[in-house]
């Protein structure tokens, strides 16, 4: 055995202890059985309910911000509420949330932040400049109560991890 060893640059005692085979004893593990996350299109938000309507006030589908064009509201969908933009050739999607310390958000104020996510290469600037629109509106109506189930951002990401936020249909 200790040729063998020698030839495989292993002491004798280690050779040994693995016997001719050279067996270390590793076994994989196996894989660990995990609920299931939704990673697609599972579900879709629902249109905005009344108490969504009611937060959301003017902001409705028709109304123009920075040169888009709002053509859907959901009711809270993973914890915001989605608005769903068109304009400059592109589909946008903001999403309110309730503030927090998370990611800088396209717009912030009254204890809501903005956040914007889109396909192509439509201009970001352009993107928050409706965020900052759609702040304005909301947060020029002081009767307005957030609906239940608003999210901070990180709220969002541990309460809704893995899963699809987009409600953008491409």
């Amino acid at each position: 055995m200790g040729s063998i060893a020698a030839a495989a640059g292993l002491p004798a005692a280690t050779a040994a202890a693995q016997g001719s085979t050279g067996d270390t004893g590793y076994r994989p593990t196996p894989p660990v059985e995990r609920a299931p996350v939704s990673r697609a299109h599972d579900d879709v938000a629902d249109p905005a309910d009344e108490a969504t309507r009611s937060f959301l006030g003017p902001l409705t589908p028709g109304t123009a911000l920075a040169g888009f064009t709002v053509v859907a509201v959901h009711s809270v969908f993973r914890g915001a509420i989605p608005l769903v933009l068109e304009g400059h050739g592109h589909q946008v999607q903001l999403d309110v949330l309730a503030a927090g310390a998370g990611p800088a958000p396209l717009a912030e104020g009254s204890g809501l932040a903005v956040y914007g996510s889109f396909h192509g290469t439509v201009d970001a600037r352009l993107v928050g400049q409706a965020a900052g629109a759609a702040l304005a509106m909301l947060t020029s109506r002081s009767d307005a109560a957030a609906p239940c189930g608003l999210l901070t951002f990180e709220a969002r990401a541990e309460q809704h991890p893995y899963e699809v936020y987009s409600v953008l249909r491409d």
